[in-house]
């Protein structure tokens, strides 16, 4: 390996699995393992698995500690400055001192950050964000996550509560949001909102393949089918599809006007399907945009798929 590359583990910790990766500054994978979240979610459990795994992959490659500049890790909700968790849902984790911790343990520097703000700067160094001052990464999956960068950097807020850009509120719905809101974005622009409309519509008596071949149930449903069956043309796959690239437009349209970002890369398992609604969806948000006769900021499909979390939360330990 290049002597002037630095070597980091990335860490995207998730409520089911927990991906890592030993990066180098320059951007390749070295190695990349795998483990099951705990499934008590246990903190300490899981703090175990996490040293224990770092110390597996030192051992694979030959490495000791001191080697690395550091660790960082993504965790799936809120982290203040100090690295410590402040909520996390999935995880159901509150005011927990993860880098504290980790740093005890294993005696390296550690970083922690929200995953979807890493993933962004893991496209912003490698991916689709890449040679930008100003990005915005939209993790389309279960719910709407973002990593929004700013003038190079990951941008936090005041008060590391910032970029939940899911859960703007963007118009009325017919469920309300797991926060407890109704109408955020996530409601409308998500695989959860996909099939909830979907099934909404068969209940209201709406013919479709679907519902032929899959039945009802919501829980038999899925965005893969979804996307299937609009492929096919069915009625209701294409309403479905077609309010969820209206409102993830409006959406959208609101961050050009609010940050007006040189790309908004578009990630997460939805956007493996991005023929089927990036053209249509770069139509309405110029119609929703303040300054409609041009629309310089790009919209893509994201890079780095799965690899963005790891890359970004190892690139983070090298941010003061």
């Amino acid at each position: 390996m290049d002597q002037q590359q630095k070597i980091m583990i990335g860490i995207d910790l998730g409520g089911t699995s927990i991906k890592f990766g030993l990066i180098s500054s320059k951007g390749a994978i070295l190695r990349k393992n795998k483990r099951k979240t705990p499934i008590s979610k246990d903190f300490h459990e899981t703090v175990e698995v996490i040293t224990e795994e770092v110390h597996r992959i030192l051992e694979q490659e030959g490495l000791r500690i001191s080697h690395l500049v550091g660790i960082g890790i993504g965790i799936p909700g809120v982290a203040n400055e100090k690295g410590e968790v402040v909520f996390a849902n999935n995880l159901f984790w509150k005011n927990k001192p993860l880098q504290r911790i980790l740093e005890e343990q294993l005696g390296t520097r550690v970083k922690v950050g929200n995953d979807a703000s890493l993933a962004g700067f893991g496209e912003f160094h490698f991916g689709a964000m890449k040679n930008t001052r100003n990005a915005l990464l939209l993790t389309l999956g279960t719910g709407l996550g973002a990593g929004v960068i700013i003038n190079g950097n990951v941008f936090h807020g005041s008060h590391y509560l910032g970029t939940e850009i899911g859960h703007m509120v963007i118009g009325e719905n017919f469920y309300n949001c797991n926060c407890g809101n109704n109408g955020c974005l996530e409601t409308f622009a998500s695989a959860t909102a996909l099939v909830k409309y979907a099934t909404h519509l068969m209940d209201a008596g709406e013919t479709s393949s679907l519902k032929t071949v899959h039945g009802k149930k919501e829980k038999s449903l899925t965005t893969q089918q979804i996307f299937a069956a609009a492929r096919n043309n069915d009625k209701i796959a294409i309403k479905a599809l077609d309010r969820f690239t209206h409102y993830l437009a409006i959406g959208i349209a609101n961050l050009i006007n609010i940050f007006d970002p040189e790309v908004i890369a578009l990630g997460g398992g939805l956007s493996e399907s991005g023929d089927l609604f990036l053209e249509d969806l770069r139509v309405v948000v110029k119609t929703h945009t303040y300054v409609k006769e041009q629309n310089p900021t790009k919209i893509v499909i994201a890079d780095l798929k799965n690899d963005a979390g790891i890359l970004g939360s190892g690139m983070f330990v090298l941010k003061d």
